[in-house]
């Protein structure tokens, strides 16, 4: 995907359609997108702009803003996906945990560079910018700022952090 936009969409109707408001990647899918912009899509349960489940995803120079979902209003990494993330903001995401990204997923690995998590709202106060739960995830040269709630929320049960 280059110089995209995704906007506007609902996942929100059936027991499967609950994850991934604008782009569900899973199934060994390999995805790329460049300059994409991806804002204000709504998903009922998870990953309200992106939902990652065992894919290998690279993005740069994105903007992921005004999403919402329970979990990952911006985006959620899961189930042994392989995200690198480099350029990208994530602005005024709204989600209970993890509004910016939500990383889960104790085989899941996460490289965000040059990235940066602002005016993102958690209204449970948990991880309003970034929200890690398990994984390897690796943060350079990123800002976390200006977000309501915890601005990051690291809990390594499994896995580990790097940054």
């Amino acid at each position: 995907m280059d110089n995209c936009t995704i906007s506007e969409n609902k996942a929100s109707s059936s027991p499967y359609a609950t994850t991934g408001g604008g782009v569900v990647a899973s199934n060994g899918v390999n995805l790329t997108m460049l300059d994409c912009t991806v804002f204000r899509n709504f998903a009922i349960k998870e990953g309200g702009g992106l939902a990652f489940f065992g894919s290998h995803v690279r993005m740069e120079r994105c903007l992921i803003t005004e999403n919402q979902a329970l979990y990952g209003g911006g985006l959620i990494v899961d189930s042994s996906s392989y995200l690198s993330c480099t350029e990208t903001s994530y602005l005024s995401n709204e989600a209970v945990r993890g509004a910016g990204a939500y990383i889960s997923g104790s085989l899941s690995t996460s490289d965000f560079e040059e990235c940066t998590f602002a005016h993102n709202v958690a209204s449970e106060g948990s991880g309003a910018g970034l929200y890690i739960s398990s994984g390897t995830v690796s943060i350079e040269s990123s800002s976390v700022l200006n977000n309501t709630g915890s601005g990051a929320y690291f809990t390594l049960k499994s896995g580990a952090a790097d940054g």
